[in-house]
Formats: structure tokens, sequence, C-alpha cells
């Protein structure tokens, strides 16, 4: 968009990875970072499936987020999970996603349990799409981050030092980085994610029969049944 801000990607990829920092910690962090771009083998998978070191490998888990009691409960239980799958997303599926992230405990019964209990999730979500149009209600959004990538410099990604980097991250957060999106974060969002919305059929309407006023133009003003009926006829 025109009020692009170059930082944007790394504003957000930090707040993110920092609040997935807090999530480990029983803080909570709404925010669902998605890598997105019409590209094919840019890396987008890849970004995620290696961005935790060795070690916590067991803890990185890929699911389709639909709220299945299964996944929930591996939600409680792994560090990052990952949509590979969000192009293919309708828009009740979005709307799950959303109100996945808002969730801080699930009440669910553990595998052979007797009863439910309140489970507090731990995964940070993420999700990569090879369509750019994610967002359905840009204007309400706070919690799915898209960022369009066009190419991953791959000798860089892998000569980062993954723990270093999360230790990092946790150091952050222990000084009491931010994380949860301030209001100035959130406008800074919608600034930079209009190429990720999804056209409504009233906005491609408008977006056909309106224009802005050229320069020294009065602008005609009209309510919303006088631009309804001028559409219609």
């Amino acid at each position: 968009g025109e009020n692009f801000c170059p930082e944007y990607a790394e504003i957000f990829i930090r707040k993110w990875m920092i609040g997935a920092v807090a999530m480990w910690h029983g803080k909570h962090s709404p925010m669902m970072l998605v890598l997105a771009g019409s590209k094919q083998n840019t890396g987008k998978t890849h970004f995620f499936r290696y961005l935790l070191p060795d070690e916590l490998q067991p803890y990185y888990a890929e699911a389709e987020l639909t709220g299945d009691k299964d996944e929930n409960l591996l939600m409680c239980s792994k560090a990052i999970m990952m949509n590979d799958e969000m192009s293919n997303k309708s828009n009740r599926d979005l709307a799950t996603m959303k109100k996945l992230c808002s969730v801080q405990y699930f009440n669910l019964r553990r595998p052979y349990g007797k009863t439910s209990e309140n489970l507090p999730r731990i995964a940070a979500l993420a999700g990569t799409s090879n369509n750019i149009e994610i967002l359905n209600d840009p204007t309400g959004n706070r919690r799915i981050i898209p960022i369009e990538v066009t190419a991953i410099d791959h000798d860089k990604y892998n000569s980062v030092d993954k723990i270093d980097l999360w230790m990092e991250a946790y150091h952050c957060w222990k000084g009491g980085e931010a994380y949860q999106l301030d209001q100035s974060d959130i406008e800074l969002l919608n600034q930079n994610t209009e190429e990720f919305e999804e056209p409504s059929t009233e906005k491609e309407l408008i977006m056909k029969f309106f224009r802005k006023p050229n320069n020294g133009e009065s602008p005609q003003k009209m309510t919303n049944t006088e631009i309804k009926v001028y559409i219609e006829t």
C-alpha cells in the first residue's frame, strides 16, 4: 500500500516471537504470523519448520487449526503450530482460526482422563498461504499478521543460530519489551495489509463506479441510500 512501512515485517515478526516466548511462560499472545505469496518454493513453510532449534523440534507441529479436540489438545503441548494450507480456507475456517488465536485455556479431557480440566494453550500460531487475499475483515483485524514473501535468503536464514535467536527473544520478554499490539501497532498493521484484503462485492462495486476527486475538483456528497441507488441504476 501507499503507506507501506519498510520495517513492518521486522516489527511484527519480532513481536510474534516475543509473544511466543510469553505463551510458553503462561502469558497470552493472540497473534498468528502468516507468510503469504503466490510464488512457489520461496521457503515459507521451511521458515517455520526450522525456526526452533534441533533440540526443540518435537515441540513443532502442523495442523489444520479447525477447532478439532485433538488439535486443541496439541496446542497445550506444542510450542509452535502451523497451518500450511491457508490458501484453501473458507471464511468460516478463518473465523475459527481467529477464535483460536484468542483462546488462553481449553476445557479438555486428556487421553484416558476421567474428567475435563482447563489446560493452558502454549502454542504460538503460524500459517502459510499461496493466496495473498487472506483477510476478510481487515479493519477489525488485530490477530492475523500477514507478511508477503517473494524470496527468503536461505543462506542467511540457515546461518542464524536458532538457540541464540530464541534466547534473544526470551531476554527481550524478560526485559519487558512489549509484544501485545497497542493502538499505533494496530494502525500500522491495517495500513500495511491492504493487499491482503479479500475484496467484498460492495467494495468492488464502489471501486468500479466511484473515484476520488482530482485536485481542485469538489467531491459530491451522497448518502448510503443514494450510493446504493446509483450503483443499481
